[in-house]
């Protein structure tokens, strides 16, 4: 995905927030969709948090593993700074706001919110891509 952004001039966390965004959940999409339609909402929405948890635990750390191994042992350090901090920044508060409005909002309607809740959701995440692409082509200064 990097070479297809440097190919037709496009910054790789664009690329990465539609094309590899969407191409990693549309197997999950539809497999939450199948099983609500089976009468099993409950079930779907923890598909919904678990499976992209498990596949980001998994891969961040045997990713680190194979890090460490290579390092001999030595502590691995990082160093995110300017816009990238700004960014994970960014992505974790818009995290931290669904997850906690799904905390709350799906109890309450027995786990079977109206559409509006989903088009609510739709709505903050196309907020956080605005504000990731305005911050990516530094047309909003980092305020964190």
């Amino acid at each position: 995905l990097q070479a297809l952004g440097l190919l037709i001039n496009v910054n790789t966390a664009i690329i990465g927030l539609t094309i590899l965004a969407v191409s990693n959940s549309a197997a999950d999409w539809v497999a939450e969709i199948v099983i609500t339609r089976a009468g099993k909402p409950e079930m779907a929405l923890a598909c919904c948090f678990s499976a992209p948890l498990i596949g980001d635990a998994l891969g961040l750390s045997i990713a680190l593993i194979v890090k460490l191994v290579h390092n001999s042992g030595k502590p691995i350090h990082f160093s995110i700074q300017g816009l990238e901090f700004f960014q994970v920044k960014l992505a974790w508060i818009f995290l931290g706001v669904a997850f906690l409005a799904n905390l709350i909002i799906f109890p309450i309607f027995k786990f079977n919110p109206p559409r509006l809740c989903s088009v609510a959701f739709f709505m903050v995440y196309g907020t956080f891509v605005i504000f990731l692409v305005l911050s990516t082509f530094h047309l909003i200064p980092p305020i964190m």
